[in-house]
């Protein structure tokens, strides 16, 4: 079983593993990139990385500094053949997420989202953006060649961005035009990962243009993925292959209506590798990955559903696979 196209561009996406020490990486977090960046992989992203001052998603959650071990990650990557990439994100000030997978009460946690979102002030969401630029530079000056803003999942960037959740989103949009045109060097690619579903289906079901609004933000890919932490993570990380395919149908709808831009599509490899993807779409893995560090030269022994990855949700600090011996 195949992924399809693989002249197409492949990434190594976004995972939180938990290996840091007070927020600083450690060998491990050096050991597990550095395993899983060669065998053609075009990029790999480190995830999922707090900006200074901003707050990680749980207490392992690592925090960008001017620290040589961010510097040896991305020459770790890069040694490999793939390009260093990282993904900043913050939440916020009491943020929790919940361990279980799908929220019993989803409307609820819409109304606290838009609670949430709500209380998000001027100054507030500045300084994040002035945290976010600091956090650019440190990462390009440590060697990363890609920065990815993570928009997704229920955090920080994702509701200040949604017009359906902030009041201030289109400051939010143009201090992200910005801080793409200010900050980033040319030579650096950029991305953004974008939620195009909460989970809470009464939500979803209601029509906007938030995608539209996204997918409009002037990014080099946008990188598709589904579900808020707290309401449905089995949209995050989907693995029946019903919720695969429409979820790859879906992101091949967006990238048909946006043909001048580039997607990454992410699922497990059975869905993809039966996936009929436009021209403008690029591959995004991360379970195959990592179950197996040479999953692109071996992709017949990829993820196998052992559920072990998912550490936060079950009450462990660092990530494991039960594929692992």
């Amino acid at each position: 079983m195949e992924l399809p196209n693989t002249d197409r561009r492949i990434f190594f996406l976004a995972v939180n593993s938990g290996y840091t020490e007070n927020g600083i990486p450690d060998s491990r977090f050096l050991e597990f990139y550095a395993a899983r960046s060669g065998n053609g992989l075009y990029c790999a992203i480190v995830g999922n990385v707090a900006i200074p001052n901003g707050h990680g998603t749980n207490i392992n959650t690592p925090k960008i500094e001017k620290l040589s071990i961010w510097e040896d990650i991305a020459k770790a990557i890069s040694d490999k053949g793939a390009l260093p990439g990282v993904q900043l994100s913050t939440t916020w000030l009491g943020y929790n997420g919940n361990k279980g997978f799908i929220s019993k009460t989803p409307q609820e946690e819409i109304s606290n989202y838009k609670r949430i979102a709500s209380s998000f002030e001027q100054a507030q969401i500045r300084a994040q953006y002035q945290s976010l630029e600091e956090a650019a530079k440190i990462a390009i000056d440590c060697g990363f060649k890609h920065i990815q803003l993570h928009a997704a999942h229920g955090y920080f960037f994702n509701l200040l961005l949604d017009s359906r959740f902030s009041k201030h989103h289109q400051l939010a949009a143009e201090l992200t035009q910005n801080w793409l045109a200010n900050t980033i060097p040319d030579d650096i690619e950029t991305s953004i990962r974008i939620s195009t579903l909460t989970g809470a289906q009464q939500f979803d079901s209601i029509e906007s243009s938030f995608i539209e609004d996204l997918t409009s933000l002037p990014f080099d890919y946008h990188d598709i993925s589904e579900g808020f932490y707290n309401i449905d993570k089995k949209l995050i990380y989907p693995s029946l292959n019903e919720i695969l395919t429409a979820r790859i149908e879906r992101t091949k709808n967006i990238a048909l209506r946006n043909p001048n831009n580039s997607f990454i599509v992410s699922g497990k490899s059975f869905a993809l590798s039966k996936a009929e993807l436009p021209n403008n779409v690029h591959v995004g893995t991360c379970r195959d990955l990592i179950a197996n560090p040479n999953f692109l030269q071996d992709q017949h022994n990829g993820c196998k559903n052992k559920m072990k990855c998912h550490y936060y949700s079950r009450g462990k600090s660092t990530l494991t696979c039960g594929l692992w011996k």
